[in-house]
């Protein structure tokens, strides 16, 4: 195991140096993200009966000709008088129970969902466990757990506290896309479609920040994976992420982005299926119960362990 550790050392300043540069990189080649781009949205009836399909949609006007920190002011005021009607509690049911109709997951629940996260830590120590599928369930299990820490306590950071102060432009962009979001999920006129898409630069940075904790992940669970296997693997991760992502957000919210607002939103795919319709029914559920639970949006999980995940 020394020899096997000697020829493989931890390498973080190469490792920093290698991110970063292929971070830029892929920033230089891809970032033509302009501040002005074309949206594309429709309005449909409240009644969401499954995916989105791209026929849904049609060309608007979207933001043009309000600014960003306009946009941010009227989106978070709205926000703001929206939490007025916050979680309640159920006198008739033991789960926490929305005004929307919906309920927490249950303890037991919560339990089987950190029984499963276990299970897939302790593979990801094993070495009788091929290396690819240990590096496999490392990456899922760090990704669902950043976009759910992210998205909860920076996106949804209280005013003014560490992570309002340390990333206040996510959180004022996220808590003005929760405030020009209508109830059937469409946006409202002049709102920022800055909070829509996952942008080339956002991917940039994804990948270097997957790639360190990748790398630590694999240094602490001893698997015996190269820098270029890590590296590769969070690429591939950080692409496919952001594919998704601009699918399933810019579809619940039935707005179509632009090939340089972010990565192809994948509209050849059909996604006509029981887990594209679960993605959408639960971040539906995220604007229903008013950003306090299903913070999840393409990698599942997390919401799950931590018990923040609602359901009708």
């Amino acid at each position: 195991e020394e020899k096997t550790r000697e020829t493989r050392p931890f390498v973080p300043i190469g490792m920093v140096r290698l991110s970063t540069g292929l971070s830029l990189l892929l920033s230089l080649s891809f970032t033509q993200v302009s501040s002005r781009c074309s949206i594309q949205t429709t309005r449909s009836s409240p009644e969401i009966l499954g995916w989105r399909s791209k026929g849904l949609r049609s060309r608007g006007l979207g933001h043009r000709g309000v600014t960003q920190r306009e946009s941010w002011k009227v989106g978070s005021a709205r926000y703001n008088a929206e939490q007025q009607a916050p979680v309640s509690k159920s006198k008739t049911s033991s789960k926490e129970t929305t005004n929307s109709g919906y309920k927490k997951i249950s303890a037991l629940e919560q339990a089987k969902a950190v029984g499963v996260a276990g299970t897939m830590t302790a593979l990801s120590y094993s070495d009788s466990v091929p290396v690819p599928i240990r590096l496999l369930l490392l990456t899922y299990m760090i990704w669902s757990s950043a976009e759910y820490l992210f998205h909860r306590y920076a996106m949804h950071a209280p005013y003014n506290s560490w992570g309002d102060k340390c990333l206040r432009n996510y959180n004022r962009l996220h808590m003005a896309h929760h405030g020009e979001t209508n109830e059937d999920m469409t946006m409202r006129e002049g709102f920022n479609p800055h909070g829509i898409y996952f942008s080339y630069k956002t991917s940039a940075i994804s990948m270097l920040a997957g790639a360190l904790l990748l790398t630590a992940a694999s240094e602490a669970t001893n698997i015996d994976a190269s820098l270029v296997t890590i590296l590769s693997s969070t690429v591939l991760t950080s692409i496919i992420y952001g594919l998704f992502w601009n699918r399933f957000h810019a579809d619940s919210h039935e707005v179509k982005l632009e090939y340089n607002d972010g990565l192809p939103a994948l509209d050849f795919l059909k996604f006509d299926n029981k887990i594209a319709e679960w993605l959408l029914a639960n971040h539906v559920g995220h604007h229903d119960v008013k950003g306090v639970g299903n913070y999840n949006i393409v990698l599942p999980g997390a919401d799950h362990v931590f018990g923040t995940y609602y359901e009708r």
